[in-house]
């Protein structure tokens, strides 16, 4: 994950001592074609050091017409960044800094406690290439509004090389719009929605972890092989677009199946239990 980080940041040489993108850890965006054992679709596709050889022969990185090429044909055009776009920014010949918005406060505040994992992590790596990478977070206590509030703070900053592991589907959706029209890397979406491998129209956001279609795919054919006979299922949801994906996935998997879902309930993401919900159920 620090290497992905690192050289999505880094891309050229050209001023404060960053290094040009190479095929060992270059990053591209979710859905495009790579080498033998990137991830699934729907989280971002990392070429490892193993793939060192095909990359140098499609001379990743950057190319003479100013572009920067990855894996699949993969291309980002920064000529169409805004004029004060910098491509060293958040980077010094000692540090690179990443910035974060994950709720610490209010009910979902246990995902908060990601983003002390990845700096506890960053910190046992070590510098990269001789430079510590950070990380800062500010809790938007999961609301899609204070995420935006946020990350238009840091973007204004112009102190960060990126961002990294925002959390939350809806979040997410919220700044994507313009962490693209800024070309402020979107990095490793702690979220596992589909959006996130929208290469044409997104090509700075990156997803991470498997997509919730799949994940509730995977769930289905669990209850097929532990209840052969049948069973009667439950759900309860997010109501976001979380949520509601998550939902959609499973009723497709079941669709043919003797799986009957009674009820999908669904509940608020700030909601401070859910009683109404398992009782709802219980009936």
């Amino acid at each position: 994950m620090a290497v992905g980080l690192v050289v999505t940041a880094c891309g050229s040489s050209d001023g404060g001592g960053a290094t040009d993108t190479t095929a060992a850890g270059t990053t591209a965006a979710a859905g495009t074609t790579a080498a033998p054992g990137t991830t699934a679709a729907g989280a971002a596709t990392t070429a490892g050091a193993a793939t060192t050889k095909a990359a140098s022969s499609a001379k990743f990185g950057k190319q003479a017409d100013g572009t920067y090429l990855g894996a699949g044909g993969f291309k980002l055009d920064v000529s169409k960044c805004p004029s004060d776009w910098n491509l060293t920014q958040g980077i010094t010949d000692k540090e690179i800094k990443f910035f974060t918005s994950q709720p610490s406060s209010g009910p979902l505040a246990g995902f908060g406690l990601i983003a002390d994992g990845m700096r506890s992590y960053l910190k046992l790596v070590g510098p990269v290439g001789g430079r510590t990478i950070t990380l800062e977070n500010k809790d938007d206590v999961y609301q899609a509004d204070k995420t935006k509030a946020n990350v238009d703070e840091a973007i204004a900053a112009k102190a960060y090389a990126g961002l990294a592991v925002v959390i939350g589907t809806p979040n997410n959706l919220a700044i994507w719009d313009t962490t693209n029209k800024e070309c402020m890397p979107q990095l490793l979406n702690g979220t596992g929605a589909a959006q996130w491998g929208d290469v044409e129209n997104h090509p700075w956001t990156t997803g991470m972890q498997l997509d919730y279609t799949t994940e509730a795919i995977l769930w289905t054919e669990w209850i097929k092989k532990e209840f052969p006979s049948g069973a009667k299922v439950a759900s309860v949801t997010f109501n976001n677009d979380f949520g509601k994906s998550y939902s959609k996935g499973f009723k497709v998997a079941i669709k043919g199946t003797n799986i009957e879902l009674l009820t999908d309930e669904l509940h608020e993401a700030n909601a401070p239990n859910l009683t109404n919900q398992f009782t709802n159920i219980e009936a």
